[in-house]
């Protein structure tokens, strides 16, 4: 289980910025910086041959290597699917080089149905639904925690971000977020309903009447 283990045991690389235009190239090289090759050649199958030496060294020193790639729906590619599937097949006797884990929107599983061979791999699916009330304020309020900060969101501030991003996580992040910056603004101690109602506004999801 990954959470009996430490970090010493893995080799963690995460790629955050995922764009459309990404190439399978610039996305092999991408592997090949972050795993620590030096010198990444230009030439594809060279890089992959890097690539491979590289992971046998982490492999070797009793690591793991774990690739994290967010808003995988965005590389809409055939093409791309079919290096990851490539990555894949990289195996020692005790199981394979590298892992991935994907992160990514509904539309996820058609990018995955690009390449079968690769979709029939997936070993874990996990889907994520929206929060109930009680799981968001709790959710906000762990976040603030981290911030070091617990009490700047009034409780119906709080039931104001539930009602307008529905237990999305991603606009429960947005509006908190714009809150923050509007109450700022406004040299506000306190992030009220009145602020909400306004962030709301602002992005969309409450008409000024």
């Amino acid at each position: 289980m990954l959470e009996e283990l430490d970090e010493e045991h893995f080799e963690a690389t995460l790629l955050v910025v995922i764009h459309s235009a990404v190439s399978s190239d610039w996305l092999l090289k991408k592997f090949a910086i972050q795993f620590g090759v030096e010198k990444v050649k230009e030439d594809k199958v060279e890089v992959l041959g890097q690539i491979y030496r590289r992971l046998l060294e982490i492999n070797e020193s009793g690591r793991k290597a774990v690739v994290l790639i967010d808003e995988v729906q965005m590389l809409n590619s055939g093409e791309i699917m079919e290096e990851f599937r490539g990555l894949l097949n990289m195996e020692m006797a005790d199981g394979k080089m590298a892992n991935f884990v994907f992160f990514g929107l509904p539309e996820l599983e058609d990018v995955l149905a690009l390449d079968e061979p690769l979709q029939q791999r997936v070993a874990m699916r996990i889907r994520l639904h929206s929060l109930s009330e009680n799981n968001t304020i709790d959710y906000i309020r762990y976040r603030l925690h981290v911030a070091g900060s617990d009490d700047i969101f009034t409780d119906e501030a709080l039931s104001r971000v539930y009602y307008f991003s529905r237990g999305i996580p991603r606009l429960i992040n947005t509006i908190c977020d714009n809150a923050l910056l509007e109450g700022y603004l406004m040299k506000r101690e306190k992030i009220d309903e009145g602020i909400m109602d306004t962030v709301a506004v602002d992005l969309g999801l409450k008409s000024e009447k």
